[in-house]
């Protein structure tokens, strides 16, 4: 066995162990973890180990693109001779027969740019990706896998692949016929039943698994527009495969709204049966894969779902939502208004109620899906008077008895509750977990919005910006502060970021303008102005310096703080902006001698005292002061080539700059007279430096109704760089 294993790694294959006859009743069983298996093939030293050493009792081949190989293994053999006389060119291959059966197993090579995936059929198997085969000389339960046909494998075209697939989606395709009453129905069922005798609908609170013809119909209308139509209806086509629908019943449903649907991007013209070839070969393609997992709907809304909701305006429609499954609804649950008002009475008031069903996520898809119930059943009364066309003069009276009268009144609406991975598609958020909320907590909107705040704060205490926590919760930030003087337990800390000052350093802080923000203190925590005669004086006095400023607030729930450091107001991440200072600090130091370097007289001056100017972090963007020391000299920039610039600059931080003021210059560029070159852009970092670039990137990105980019950013660097001295 290891010198056969051998030999088969030679040929590209990756081999595993499996238990064989050593062990009868795993006798098929992989016998190591083979998952890195399926990425890389073991080394001689790894096989010898395993069929020497450890003597393993067979083989077998992992198939995919590991080993450029797929097989047919058939468990049929009408199956297999229905293949046999179709595929006849096909069987000059590497044919190996099984032990158990007797049946063959067909050897196939496939290419790089081919992709057949793994299916699996009554009666046949195709290998590929995340699947292994056992192979010769292995013996399970007596019986040994013998070579049929040897020779090195078949290599198939996209042809014989496209062949292969239609083979296999065609015996799909009978299977599903032959249980129409099952898959092929189009409505699911109803979870509440019509008591036809006051025409009340009793809630019978059973979840469906599926997802209706509407739905889906709505979700393909929506992505079309966005995505193309193609997209859309492949998209469409795998979230029905995920759902267990089958194809044939997709296919019924989209095909014709596929093939009517407008496009929205320059396009061949097409003819309606060319247009609904084109629908049909989608969805097969989309259901040729195996259906995927879908995430479980939890008893809550997702968080994400609920930040969604909240950030639309929405508020109402995520405490119905969150009220139902309170109260046991499940999503596919049908309901109608009364129900709805009946289970939440004392919780959601009526007016949010009738706004939720009236809500949209979109200008085309409800949030509650409409299900029109069918026409009354007519009485012996309405089928009389129906027939009786001919007019007549005289009056003629239908008696009618107790059974045959209508109730009063109209047979409500029924909806349908949204399914909760529907939402997270057409949302486009992902499915998250659920904060637990108590049924006081849906009310009013305001204490929702108080209770998904709190739930937040208590799972996850940290640093959090204001303008985030109000976007979160749809309101202004003056309101997510109230919020949290409100709310009983939830504590709030600001944090602030230092910098030690010394004699040496003295230059971060400007000279007579203090930076907004940012403060001066001494040992005893007593604050002063950011300026550097304070600072000095301060110095002389011998008192310990920190050059200061305010970050984010620090939130926990409780009395008990999470961190030490948090009790004196330090910033966690404090390590991480010392780090950044001394980064900062290094780097100005060597841009500093570069351009000392480039006066005439570098030669006779001696070595000055360097100085530090303020930043934040090399990354942010920052307002900057008067940075430079104005005992200092400034150096004057020189013009160079244009040549120059044609190539990188040395500097790789400053071309990566570049490339950026490039690229945002371009985003928002209308004509060509608006663009900005690469080398001009190479020309302005190395002008103005990088400080003043990222500000200029900062106010791009902010600023609205700009015509001429590439002309602003000019003028707004000269004027900012003469107004501070640069």
């Amino acid at each position: 066995l290891s010198d056969i294993a051998k030999l088969y790694s030679g040929f590209g294959y990756s081999v595993i162990p499996i238990y064989g006859d050593t062990q009868p009743e795993r006798a098929k069983v992989a016998a190591v973890s083979w998952k890195t298996y399926q990425i890389h093939r073991p080394s001689d030293e790894q096989l010898s180990e395993w069929f020497e050493d450890e003597k393993h009792g067979g083989l077998a081949i992992v198939t995919g693109r590991v080993s450029n190989l797929i097989v047919l293994d058939f468990d049929s053999g009408k199956l297999q001779y229905e293949f046999e006389k179709q595929f006849s060119d096909l069987l000059n291959t590497r044919i190996v027969t099984s032990a158990s059966r007797g049946l063959s197993h067909y050897y196939y090579k496939i290419p790089v740019y081919i992709n057949l995936a793994t299916q699996h059929i009554d009666g046949a198997d195709l290998l590929s990706n995340g699947c292994y085969v056992i192979a010769p000389p292995t013996v399970v339960q007596g019986k040994e896998y013998k070579i049929q046909r040897g020779g090195m494998p078949y290599q198939l075209t996209q042809s014989d692949a496209h062949r292969l697939k239609k083979f296999f989606n065609a015996r799909q395709e009978a299977k599903s016929n032959s249980f129409p009453s099952i898959l092929l129905s189009s409505e699911p069922k109803l979870s509440a039943s019509i008591n036809t005798e006051d025409n009340s609908i009793q809630p019978n609170k059973t979840q469906i698994n599926s997802i209706s013809p509407e739905s889906l119909i709505h979700l393909y209308q929506h992505y079309a527009p966005q995505i193309g139509r193609n997209n859309s209806l492949f998209k469409v086509a795998c979230h029905a495969r995920d759902r267990h629908l089958n194809m044939i019943q997709v296919k019924e449903t989209l095909k014709t709204v596929h093939a009517q649907q407008i496009t929205h991007e320059p396009h061949t013209s097409e003819t309606h049966a060319q247009r609904l070839q084109e629908a049909d070969n989608t969805i097969k393609s989309a259901f040729s894969q195996p259906p995927k997992d879908i995430q479980s709907a939890s008893s809550q809304l997702p968080n994400s779902i609920r930040e969604a909701f909240l950030k639309k305006g929405l508020t109402c429609v995520a405490r119905v939502l969150d009220g139902l499954f309170l109260n046991g609804f499940k999503s596919g649950d049908i309901v109608t208004k009364k129900i709805v008002t009946d289970t939440l009475q004392g919780q959601v008031g009526r007016h949010s109620i009738l706004a939720t069903f009236s809500a949209r996520l979109d200008a085309t898809i409800p949030v509650f899906e409409t299900i029109f119930p069918p026409p009354r059943t007519p009485t012996h009364t309405s089928v009389a008077k129906d027939k009786n066309k001919k007019q007549q003069t005289k009056c003629f009276m239908f008696s009618q008895t107790k059974s045959d009268k209508i109730s009063r009144g109209r047979i409500p609406t029924q909806f349908r509750i949204p399914d909760i991975n529907v939402l997270c598609d057409i949302l486009h958020v992902p499915f998250t977990r659920s904060d637990s909320l108590q049924p006081d907590d849906i009310q009013k909107a305001k204490i929702y919005r108080k209770a998904v705040h709190r739930e937040l704060i208590k799972r996850r205490p940290g640093m959090y910006h204001r303008r985030w926590l109000a976007k979160r919760l749809g309101v202004s930030r003056r309101t997510s502060q109230r919020y949290d003087n409100d709310i009983v337990g939830i504590q709030r800390k600001p944090m602030y970021i230092y910098q030690s000052i010394t004699w040496k350093n003295l230059h971060v802080i400007p000279l007579d303008e203090s930076i907004g923000g940012r403060f001066l203190e001494d040992g005893n925590r007593k604050r002063y102005p950011g300026l550097r005669q304070i600072a000095a004086r301060l110095l002389a006095q011998k008192k310990s310096v920190q050059y200061g400023y305010q970050d984010m607030n620090y939130y926990w729930y409780g009395d008990n703080l999470p961190l030490i450091s948090v009790r004196w107001g330090i910033n966690p991440k404090q390590k991480e902006a010392d780090e950044n200072y001394k980064k900062v600090e290094k780097y100005l130091i060597q841009r500093y001698w570069k351009n000392l370097r480039a006066k005439k007289h570098v030669q006779s001056v001696s070595k000055p005292h360097i100085p530090s100017p303020i930043k934040k972090q090399i990354e942010a963007n920052e307002p900057i002061s008067r940075m430079a020391n104005e005992s200092q000299e400034p150096t004057p920039y020189k013009p160079k080539s244009k040549r120059v610039y044609q190539k990188a600059l040395s500097d790789s931080r400053a071309e990566y700059l570049a490339t950026r003021l490039y690229q945002a210059v371009w985003d928002r560029a209308t004509g060509e007279q608006s663009r900005l070159s690469q080398p001009n852009a190479r020309r302005l970092v190395d002008e103005y430096g990088e400080t003043l670039i990222r500000r200029a990137l900062g106010v791009l990105k902010y600023r609205q109704n700009i015509n001429n980019p590439a002309g602003f950013m000019v003028i707004w660097l000269r004027s900012t760089a003469k107004s501070i001295g640069v």
